[in-house]
């Protein structure tokens, strides 16, 4: 669903941030959005980790019966 947000403003934004490409800056929508994928993949992580720890505590229960 986000990806069809960005494709949506993208062109709009391209236009606007057109000068800060050309001087070699990375424009602020771009920094916002690799920001934002960066936490998704944090969160993502975290969950992972979280599910894995759950996991862990299950089998080590489970073999102490």
């Amino acid at each position: 669903m986000h990806s069809w947000v960005v494709v949506a403003v993208a062109p709009t934004i391209f236009a606007k941030n057109n000068s800060a490409q050309k001087e070699g800056k990375i424009p602020d929508f771009d920094k916002d959005f690799i920001r934002n994928m960066k936490t998704q993949n944090l969160n993502e992580l975290g969950r992972e980790v979280r599910n894995l720890t759950r996991a862990t505590l299950r089998v080590d229960e489970d073999m102490r019966g």
